[in-house]
């Protein structure tokens, strides 16, 4: 009877992926819990397998309670919270290494374990310990990451007293064996903001402040050979992430006068070497800015950050999505939630790419009330249709443009050959009257003030010329 559960849930799983995949990508918040709500379940880290959103959670008022519960692509419930844990100290990361989930967290007894589970969420056996024979103070910067390139878990962790003191890192297998535990000699500052990353040749970069307040990049591979370089000045607030074999770094800094501050980036190498300056990412529309969560989806890469006036309550933060490439081209930067209130919330944990829109459990915190959230966000796309591709010279032709993602409503905006200044609306008609290849460009901008482009070639020929018959 176990294994025709286990099948059916399968099959409910997969149909429902099925018909999230087919549906057209929409912007949209889910409300979760509410300060009202009981048990009131606070989101905390999740991972996508492919076709469900897992989100760890922990229980407002409640110490050491540790829920989970799993999602579809549509916001929509698919496994209902369940309980994971009753001594949960802290939540460190939740992750899908392309079979099942782990869960990583810290204990009241000064421990961390490690939850396999399956994609329903059910627990896989007993939770392991990870690195045992090693205190977990409360004060210790701990992240996390899967590498399918050295089939393990990376574990970056900046202990913050006693005689290991300082930058360790673990791999673990996937079932939570140890291969190594290392150190890099090298300690944290107070606020060593550590982030763990890994490249596709399974490079693995770890990037903290040091104690003399430099921004140190510690690199290893696979055998645990550990070098680490100071590379910047050190910041309160790092992201960092792995893409096209290098590292891409974002960082909160001050400018004009330490009045304000925003986001700056860089690219290094596996070599320690700066490949990309360090430039401004981001200016706040307010007076500070810093980075969240930081991916690349392989094409692109997407920072989550905050943009606050200063001294701002949490109620006045917008929490915002910036999406841009390698060369710094900037493909759009808008708030994470299409509506204003819900852009308040916020999540300190790595947003995931479903191959389609970013999502996040996020939570908006204030003096009143504890509310938390689904949120996705869509990126906004065009496509031009034409009847045809070849036209004649003194022919008709309608060019019409389809956007999606992003927040509606949507406003179009043509460039044609030969003409001056762009035309509105989302059909345009052409007779063209000469021969010639010809780029038709649209640019869609949505409600929230994204962009994108879109082109068309159309190659234009001499009219048909008919047979006279004597």
């Amino acid at each position: 009877m176990g294994a025709i559960r286990k099948a059916a849930a399968g099959f409910l799983l997969a149909l429902i992926a099925a018909a999230a995949s087919a549906q057209d990508c929409v912007t949209a918040v889910r409300l979760l819990s509410t300060r009202a709500s009981v048990p009131n379940l606070v989101p905390g880290p999740s991972s996508w397998s492919g076709i469900t959103l897992a989100v760890a959670k922990t229980e407002e008022g409640v110490p050491g309670a540790l829920w989970l519960a799993v999602y579809d692509e549509a916001l929509q419930t698919v496994v209902d919270d369940r309980p994971v844990a009753t001594d949960a100290r802290r939540i460190v990361a939740l992750l899908w290494n392309g079979s099942e989930h782990a869960l990583f967290y810290t204990t009241s007894g000064d421990a961390m374990f490690m939850q396999r589970l399956t994609l329903s969420g059910d627990p896989l056996g007993d939770r392991v310990p990870v690195t045992p024979n090693k205190t977990v103070y409360p004060g210790d910067d701990i992240d996390v990451v899967w590498s399918p390139a050295l089939d393990a878990y990376v574990v970056a962790r900046m202990i913050s007293q006693g005689q290991s003191r300082g930058l360790w890192l673990t791999l673990l297998d996937s079932n939570g064996r140890q291969t190594w535990d290392l150190p890099a000699f090298v300690t944290g500052s107070n606020r060593p903001s550590l982030d763990v990353s890994v490249t596709d040749s399974g490079i693995i970069g770890a990037f903290f402040n040091n104690s003399n307040g430099s921004l140190v990049f510690a690199r290893a591979n696979a055998d645990g050979a550990i070098i680490a370089r100071s590379i910047a000045p050190g910041s309160e607030f790092i992201e960092a992430t792995a893409h096209d074999g290098m590292f891409v770094v974002t960082r909160q800094v001050a400018f004009e006068s330490n009045t304000r501050t925003e986001i700056r980036w860089f690219i290094v190498d596996t070599d320690h070497e700066i490949v990309k300056p360090e430039s401004r990412l981001v200016e706040p529309i307010g007076d500070d800015a810093w980075p969240l969560s930081l991916i690349s989806n392989g094409e692109e890469l997407a920072l989550a950050y905050i943009d606050a006036p200063r001294r701002a309550q949490p109620v006045e933060r917008n929490y915002r999505l910036l999406r841009f490439e390698s060369d710094g081209t900037i493909l759009s930067n808008t708030r994470f939630a299409a509506d204003a209130a819900s852009s308040r919330a916020q999540s300190p944990y790595n947003i995931s790419w479903s191959g389609t829109s970013y999502i996040t459990p996020a939570v908006h915190s204030a003096s009143d009330r504890l509310n938390s959230y689904l949120l996705r966000y869509c990126p906004l796309r065009a496509e031009i249709t034409s009847p045809r591709r070849l036209v004649r010279v003194g022919e008709s032709v309608t060019f019409s443009a389809e956007a999606s993602g992003g927040v509606p409503d949507y406003q179009y905006s043509w460039t044609f050959p030969f003409e001056i200044g762009p035309k509105r609306g989302q059909t345009q008609t052409r007779v063209f009257d000469r021969t010639g290849t010809y780029t038709v460009t649209v640019d869609v901008t949505d409600f929230s003030g994204a962009t994108t482009q879109e082109t068309i070639t159309v190659e234009v020929v001499r009219p048909r010329v008919r047979a006279v018959r004597h």
